[in-house]
């Protein structure tokens, strides 16, 4: 219908609200739109936390596990020297190891120097000394040696008993028993029937083997044995060679056994 001039005037006269009036109640006005109202101060976009709208980097120089620069250089060598200070632990110790074995390598190698040489010269001392006293047994022993072959292979008819107690007196052990019956059975009753007499005369003797300790030694002894009886018109030389075993028994040297040769 058409609106009389009364009623645009009336519309007219009413016309929007002034500027800076009451804002409308959201529950009765229009939702608002743009940013929101902030308080009084200088225009343009509030101030934002930089830490929480920096934008992340994308780059390859902004990547983290690939960051190069000053700050990542320092950043990737706390961190990788961690395990090189741990890696090397073992090795600084191999070395402490290998300088502390070189700092006791010399007095231990000159120790076991100084060891082998004493033990040598031990050796060789004992050696010499053994050779020695080996030396000195056999001169020792070619005088009782010499003795004893000229009694045990000597007797005489006129003192038959005593050559054979003289006789026994330088043997020892079983020989000594034997030598003994031969004389007893033997020789004492048929000596003095045949007028026997037999003198052995030692022309060297020489030792021919002597045991570790100088205990028992064996001596070879050449002899010529002069024999004379009733059925003989002249006396008769005989070259004998013996070997005797002789043991030494309370500081004596005693034959134990003989040998022809």
């Amino acid at each position: 219908m058409p609106v009389s001039d009364d009623t645009r005037v009336e519309t007219d006269t009413a016309g929007p609200a002034p500027t800076g009036s009451t804002p409308t109640s959201p529950a009765t006005g229009p939702a608002p739109t743009g940013l929101a109202p902030t308080a009084p101060g200088p225009t343009g976009p509030a101030p934002t936390d930089p830490a929480a709208t920096r934008p992340v980097p994308t780059g390859p120089a902004t990547t983290a596990p690939a960051t190069t620069g000053p700050a990542a250089t320092d950043g990737m060598s706390a961190v990788g020297t961690e395990p090189a200070a741990v890696g090397t632990e073992p090795a600084a110790a191999g070395r402490r190891g290998r300088f502390g074995g070189s700092r006791w390598a010399g007095p231990v190698a000159l120790g076991i120097v100084v060891a082998a040489l004493a033990a040598f010269a031990v050796h060789l001392a004992l050696a010499y000394t053994d050779a020695r006293s080996r030396s000195a047994a056999e001169r020792e022993v070619l005088v009782p040696a010499k003795s004893a072959a000229a009694r045990i292979l000597s007797y005489d008819y006129r003192h038959i008993q005593q050559d054979a107690t003289q006789g026994a007196a330088v043997l020892t052990g079983d020989f000594r028993i034997q030598y003994e019956t031969v004389m007893r059975q033997q020789i004492v009753p048929q000596a003095p029937k045949q007028r026997a007499v037999v003198q052995a005369e030692v022309l060297s003797a020489g030792v021919s083997g002597m045991n570790a300790d100088g205990t028992q030694a064996v001596v070879l002894v050449f002899a010529n044995q002069t024999v004379s009886n009733t059925a003989t018109n002249q006396p008769r030389v005989d070259q004998v060679r013996v070997r005797l075993t002789l043991d030494r028994v309370s500081g004596r040297w005693l034959v134990s056994k003989v040998d022809a040769l």
